[in-house]
């Protein structure tokens, strides 16, 4: 059986014949594959193909593409499509702390948009069980989502809390913080990782949005949530009284 030197950083490739995303085999990454699915919030794994170079995962593939790429390269979604994303995404990471995994590399990339403008969570190659909140998480995902170095020791999900807050950040105003737009420079995303690392947080200019969605997102900044169930929890209500306000307004 072969497999891949670095199976980690390899992201795969579109098997034609099937319509399935091929991905080396990573053996962490099928562990948790094999842990975390099936769910309606986690792109769905179909076992392992024997090749002659690299075994790959057979994953689900969906030609939106991923959340970020997504959202720069389409009319901007309406607001309620992209608070129905945060939701689904809270709803993922709910899912995965259930199960004692740390996703570890969260950020709108690792997001896919299905067929029907759903999304589901991906990338687990660098994830990890029930890890020590001491644990040093070493992943690197995109500057803008890393969570600010004096947070360790605070919870093992510490990484995964703070990206959400990132994320549910960027799908309310269309920016990241500190920056100005959903593409920011690899220098401007290093000097808001800064402005984190310094406990300063942006804040939501929309009051409405603010009102409503401001303490999730603060809380996550302030690692305030211990797990995905109470970041969900808290999304399904606020949500749903956002929503209900929009309808009684129509």
């Amino acid at each position: 059986m072969a497999e891949s030197e670095f199976p980690e950083l390899n992201p795969g490739f579109l098997d034609s014949a099937s319509g399935t995303w091929r991905k080396p085999v990573s053996a962490n990454e099928e562990r948790i594959y094999n842990i975390l699915t099936p769910h309606p919030r986690i792109l769905a794994c179909q076992g392992i193909a024997e090749m002659d170079y690299d075994d790959c995962l057979i994953l689900e593939y969906h030609s939106n593409g991923d959340l970020w790429t997504y959202l720069l390269n389409n009319d901007p979604p309406p607001l309620a499509n992209r608070i129905n994303w945060a939701l689904e995404i809270a709803e993922g990471l709910s899912y995965i702390h259930s199960k004692a995994v740390v996703w570890a590399d969260a950020h709108l990339s690792n997001v896919l948009v299905t067929r029907d403008l759903h999304v589901v969570l991906a990338d687990f190659a660098f994830s990890l069980i029930s890890p020590s909140p001491f644990h040093a998480l070493t992943t690197l995902p995109p500057p803008i989502f890393a969570c600010p170095k004096g947070y360790y020791g605070r919870t093992s999900n510490r990484v995964d809390i703070f990206a959400f807050g990132v994320m549910l950040f960027a799908l309310l105003m269309r920016r990241f913080p500190w920056t100005t737009n959903l593409n920011p420079r690899l220098d401007e995303q290093i000097q808001a990782m800064h402005t984190h690392g310094e406990y300063k947080w942006d804040v939501i200019e929309d009051k409405i949005l603010k009102d409503y969605f401001g303490p999730v997102v603060e809380k996550c900044f302030k690692i305030g949530y211990t797990n995905g169930k109470e970041i969900f929890d808290d999304m399904k209500e606020i949500g749903a009284k956002w929503f209900q306000e929009v309808e009684n307004k129509q």
